[in-house]
Formats: structure tokens, sequence, C-alpha cells
């Protein structure tokens, strides 16, 4: 068990929050303080994939999206594939 001091502002929100849950304060709590601590994984996350990206494609070499018709592996050419 643990216990907190917390604002009669945030104990009404988690109170309204709890009821439209169904569920205790006690439960809404514990669901609330997992949530925001999986929010933080996944933000922390995301930040990292952020920063491998601008290390990975730096704004000198500005990653370009089209569209090509060829079919195959890029470095397969007509001629490597038996075609003339």
């Amino acid at each position: 068990m643990y216990g907190a001091r917390l604002s009669a502002d945030l104990i009404a929100r988690i109170d309204t929050w709890a009821e439209a849950q169904g569920i205790s304060r006690s439960e809404a709590i514990r669901r609330l303080v997992e949530m925001a601590l999986e929010n933080g994984k996944r933000a922390g996350a995301e930040a990292m994939l952020d920063e491998a990206l601008d290390e990975s494609f730096p704004a000198s070499d500005p990653v370009e999206l089209g569209h090509s018709d060829h079919v195959g592996r890029p470095e397969e050419t007509p001629v490597k594939r038996g075609r003339k």
C-alpha cells in the first residue's frame, strides 16, 4: 500500500473517471498510473525513433518519395533478366 497527497480537484477528476469506468477510486488510480507509465514508454520510444531518423537522414540529404514502373529488385535490369 502507498499513500499520496492529492488535491481536491485531482481527487474529483479521478472519481469522475472512476465512476465512468465503473471502478473504485483505488483501481482508477492504479489504472491511471499504469496508463501514464505506458504512454511515457511510447513517448520515449518515439523520441528515440525520431532521433535515429534525424541522424540517418540529415537535412542535406532529404528523403524523396516517388513511383517506379520497374518490376523486380532494383539491381535487376531487363538485360540481366534475359530481356533485350
